[in-house]
């Protein structure tokens, strides 16, 4: 391909990178622009930017060209599961012009989507040794292979875009301490509301979510008793195992004083009732090894589910089920 194009139209694709990378620290502003320029270059048939959730070390999908957005959401890949998942965890880019040839390739996407894969270039985002995210471009129109060459181009629009990347995510994380609470780590109230407003300018309809309301039970006496640094010591041990038991993508609030909210948002494919039961198993196992702390202290709960358009309601419901387990055994 770098045959029959002009060392001028390389170079201009590298300027209109670079002018990207400068131009924002939002990340969707970025990648949308990388890709739209990656997307003019090469005319793949299909192109995708993956992300790593840091958390959970899974692939899930930022962007992609010929996806709809409800499969983008459905689909995750374990590190090593793939292509995409072999680049992240050798943090290697990967050229596989025959991807049936390619034992690397798993045909998990294409099943879900319909796609035919034929030939893949993947290269990782990276920053200071930690990889971000993974592009991928599949099949050229017309039918041709991508070349060594090609491999080349693209390689270096990741080592512009790395940089945009790694920005942007610390961007982010110093964004993220703002709506954070600084005793226990978990999600103050104004994360919840900026989310719920989010939320009204989506499809919130067509997700579900489950809430967990946690209210600790005569949490005062615990200050009384011990002081109030023992009580800080017991909102951190509650808040460090409740992240224990959810995902990485579930969130959980402190919605102030010795309350708290988990937030689980049900993807496509999850069975509801499943979930829920796995978090109650969960919550109990935590309340009997709350007893053991010392000092000992309980907990009582409530959950629920629905549409996230009815979150407010949803939590509503939670809430005076928490409250009627609490009085149900006298806490």
């Amino acid at each position: 391909m770098v045959d029959e194009l002009s060392e001028m139209t390389i170079l201009n694709l590298y300027a209109s990178i670079g002018k990207l990378i400068t131009s924002s620290l939002h990340l969707h502003d970025i990648i949308a622009g990388v890709m739209k320029e990656m997307d003019n270059f090469f005319q793949p048939t299909y192109w995708s930017l993956m992300r790593v959730d840091q958390a959970t070390n899974e692939l899930f999908f930022v962007a992609a060209k010929g996806m709809d957005p409800k499969q983008m959401e459905s689909i995750r890949l374990q590190t090593g599961e793939g292509i995409a998942g072999h680049v992240v965890k050798t943090g290697q880019p990967i050229f596989s012009s025959d991807v049936k040839k390619d034992k690397r390739f798993s045909p998990k996407v294409d099943k879900l989507t319909g796609f035919n894969t034929k030939s893949i270039v993947a290269v990782p985002l990276m920053y200071r040794g930690t990889v971000y995210g993974v592009i991928e471009l599949l099949n050229r129109y017309g039918g041709s292979d991508y070349t060594a060459d090609d491999f080349v181009i693209i390689r270096t629009v990741a080592d512009f875009a790395e940089i945009a990347f790694g920005n942007a995510a610390m961007f982010e994380a110093i964004q993220d301490q703002a709506y954070r609470d600084g005793l226990t780590g978990a999600y103050n109230r104004t994360r919840l509301n900026l989310l719920q407003e989010e939320w009204s300018g989506r499809r919130a309809e067509d997700q579900s979510c489950i809430v967990v309301i946690i209210d600790l039970d005569d949490f005062k006496s615990i200050n009384d008793t011990y002081s109030h640094q023992a009580g800080d010591l017991v909102l951190q041990y509650l808040t460090q195992n409740l992240h224990r038991i959810v995902r990485g993508g579930d969130r959980i609030f402190r919605m102030g004083g010795d309350e708290f909210l988990i937030l689980i948002q049900v993807t496509k494919g999850e069975l509801m009732n499943q979930v829920k039961e796995r978090i109650e198993k969960s919550l109990i196992k935590l309340k009997d090894q709350c007893l053991l702390y010392q000092p000992a202290f309980s907990f009582s709960y409530g959950i629920k589910s629905g549409s996230l358009a009815d979150f407010t309601k949803i939590q509503h419901k939670a809430d005076l089920d928490m409250y009627s387990r609490k009085k149900s055994v006298g806490a």
